[in-house]
């Protein structure tokens, strides 16, 4: 930056300083879109009147037309986005293996210092609170439930994206906490994972965008960030809090090849959203290149405090309101293909309207007039060429910090596995703690942005295939991917879970079993081993490998020590599956088929007090699963409690009114209480719904038996 526009900028912010804020204290609120293009937004240009809300928001604020993420991750990008530091700094390179260190300062840490209160609301794993991006904040709230939207179980769905939960339960979180806040000011960040895979955005924005699931999922996100932003101008906080809406990188849709994110680094993944709103500054627009990494210094000047010396962005403050961005860097990289595939990182530096890739095929494009970056000019313009990478080089060194390396860490078993079923932690570098290693461009590597539209691509689309339940057809795609790749692990799993979703057995059980070996008997692999076991009716086989993998994966063995107890009880091997499923629950007692099978094993023992216990703990976390009311209603009816029990089995039925079991049993209950009449209804329905069903004989006797005795039980026993 000249000199000039150096103290064009500072006057410009003084003046802007002096308007911002009546109150001493801003409250900052940080609204994250995850996996959104800039250009899929309204005020972008876009035309698909995706984000009304977001829209309105930047006609009071100052749109940054031209912002930058250095790195198309989640976990990364937001660590840059709440430290003012780029990944060769903090050292956060990738969502898995690694954790923000502790002598990363991030924003929530520098204003819980001025004594903020700070929460955060997140909405999905990559951000979970083990990966320590929560150092500062009082509250970071990080309730996901599964994609599959299921209990949590034991789906195979889940198997294939991040846990995560919803825009809406995101801002009701937020909603109520701001309600409960006891003061001012506030730091409040909100995480929308929305955009990011799968696209499955409820009504309205399914049937409205039905073209365009991607677009559906920013206009849910959108609709819900306006819900908050209603609560925050009805309570009259609009008018003193700073806010910030910013996404964390974008999303290849086919561009250049690459169908979603992280192995590649044109603008499609790197070009997000940037506005900001601030009490007393004017509306405008910003020309010109800017950069996550100078969000946090930006805020930090416009609340008024000292930002880490660390910090390597800088304020935006002097643009606020609008005009021309100086001459700035952007630099940006991948390490994803090496730390999964063993393939090449990729680097790049934006500068004056070029951008030039660092790979082992070198890019070259003119940005300024090929926004696309359609037409690689490095063989036109060697010149230019020279000049960024010989920059590029130099920037590497100047932004990396010596102990970046601390925050690559070694990932326990479960983690490996969760984020290996997304597609993480895969096959790459043995040693990613190596950083100099990882950051080596080295001779006969594969090219990520050659690869990415390749064997990667193939994989995203079987991911898509068996999340919208194409099993069948994912399972074509796969026999070529293992004809090219044999031993790829992610593409031998996904193998095992489409013969398994299919019901497949042998199948599924060879596919796992390959797995297995391939990935050396990892946690994963021997729980597939044990599901495909387990859909052949062989539990006692399964035993071995559920048990294996629970000893593997210690104190975050969950998910394992869940199977374990299936296969247990399975066996009426009821006193270990008690165990089982109790070690289970005391690593996440959340855990819906471990408390479940757990329910039925003490019903079992004829353990019913105990039973309802475990009953309504579920109930509570679960109310509308029927299955759960009805069991409880069963049990309530074997413990005499014949009102309650009738109010039990009565709201699984709203819930399921064509569950057949629930009208039987709620039909020898009205028999018990002396009610033939209304029996006669629930037992016209189990012949309605299911007339050639296990229950339909035992139906037409019992209705046989109230016409004979016109109005006396003849007594029967109580499904379960």
């Amino acid at each position: 930056m000249n000199a000039g526009w150096r103290l064009l900028l500072l006057a410009a912010a003084g003046g802007l300083l002096m308007a911002c804020a009546a109150a001493p204290d801003l409250n900052v609120v940080v609204i994250t879109l995850d996996t959104t293009r800039a250009d899929h937004v309204g005020c972008y240009g876009y035309s698909g009147a995706t984000t009304p809300r977001i829209d309105a928001l930047a006609a009071e604020g100052t749109l940054f037309e031209s912002c930058l993420t250095p790195v198309p991750i989640t976990l990364p990008s937001h660590t840059t986005i709440l430290t003012g530091t780029y990944p060769p700094h903090h050292g956060v390179r990738d969502n898995a293996g690694f954790e923000v260190p502790d002598h990363v300062t991030t924003l929530a840490e520098v204003l819980a210092a001025r004594g903020y209160l700070t929460a955060a609301f997140i909405g999905a794993f990559p951000l979970d609170s083990q990966f320590r991006l929560d150092q500062g904040f009082q509250l970071y709230d990080e309730r996901f439930a599964p994609p599959s939207g299921n209990p949590r179980g034991l789906a195979p769905a889940d198997q294939l994206f991040y846990e995560e939960r919803k825009a809406d339960e995101v801002t009701e979180a937020a909603l109520a906490w701001l309600e409960q806040r006891p003061s001012e000011p506030f730091f409040l960040w909100l995480h929308y994972f929305d955009p990011h895979q799968p696209y499955d955005a409820p009504e309205p924005f399914s049937r409205l965008f039905a073209d365009s699931p991607y677009d559906a999922e920013i206009a849910f996100a959108d609709d819900s960030i306006g819900r908050f932003l209603d609560v925050l101008r009805s309570k009259r906080l609009i008018d003193r809090t700073l806010i910030v809406v910013v996404g964390d990188h974008g999303e290849g849709l086919g561009d250049h090849g690459e169908l979603t994110h992280g192995l590649t680094i044109y603008d499609s993944v790197l070009k997000v959203p940037l506005i900001v709103r601030a009490p007393g500054l004017p509306a405008g627009r910003v020309h010109g290149t800017v950069r996550t990494v100078d969000l946090m210094p930006t805020i930090c000047e416009l609340v008024r405090v000292e930002c880490p010396p660390a910090v390597q962005g800088r304020s935006l403050v002097g643009l606020l309101g609008g005009g021309e961005a100086p001459e700035i860097e952007a630099y940006s990289e991948t390490l994803r293909g090496r730390l999964q595939y063993g393939w090449s990182p990729v680097f790049a530096l934006t500068e004056g309207g070029w951008k030039y890739i660092a790979a082992p095929q070198p890019e070259l494009y003119r940005v300024a007039r090929d926004p696309g970056e359609t037409t690689n000019l490095i063989d036109r313009e060697p010149e230019v060429a020279k000049r960024l990478e010989a920059r590029l080089s130099s920037l590497r060194q100047t932004i990396r910090s010596p102990s970046a390396a601390s925050a690559a860490v070694w990932i326990d078993a479960v983690t490996r596995d969760r984020l290996e079923a997304l597609g993480y932690a895969s096959r790459g570098s043995s040693d990613h703690t190596d950083i100099d290693s990882l950051e080596e461009i080295q001779p006969g590597m594969v090219n990520p942005h050659v690869a990415a539209s390749e064997l990667v691509g193939r994989v995203i689309e079987v991911r898509n295939l068996l999340a919208e339940g194409n099993a069948t057809r994912a399972l074509d795609i796969l026999d070529t991917v293992i004809q090219l790749d044999p031993t790829n692990p992610e593409a031998l799993f996904l193998q095992f879970l489409a013969h398994y979703s299919l019901r497949h057995g042998p199948e599924a059980l060879e596919s796992a079993r390959a797995y297995a070996r391939v990935d050396d008997d990892s946690p994963r692999a021997l729980l597939a081993v044990g599901m495909a076991l387990m859909s052949m009716d062989r539990p006692e086989e399964a035993v071995g490998p559920f048990r294996q993998a629970a000893e593997q994966s210690l104190r975050e063995g969950g998910e394992p020590l869940t199977w374990l107890c299936v296969a247990l009880a399975a066996l009426d091997r009821r006193a270990e599956a008690e165990e089982a499923c109790r070690s289970a629950l005391k690593v996440d007692s959340e855990i819906f088929e471990a408390r479940s099978v757990l329910a039925n094993l003490l019903a079992r023992d004829g353990r019913f007090d105990e039973t309802l216990t475990e009953l309504d703990t579920l109930i509570a976390r679960f109310p509308a699963v029927a299955d759960l009311h009805h069991r409880r209603g069963v049990v309530l009816l074997q413990l005499g409690q014949l009102d309650a029990g009738r109010e039990a089995l009565a709201t699984a039925l709203r819930l399921d009114p064509r569950n057949a079991t629930s009208h039987f049993a709620l039909a020898l209950l009205e028999q018990r209480a002396g009610r033939p009449d209304q029996s006669r209804v629930h037992l016209e329905q189990v012949l309605l719904l299911e007339p050639d069903g296990v229950q339909a004989a035992a139906a037409r006797r019992l209705l046989d038996e109230i016409e004979a005795a016109g109005a006396q039980h003849p007594g029967g026993a109580i499904p379960n």
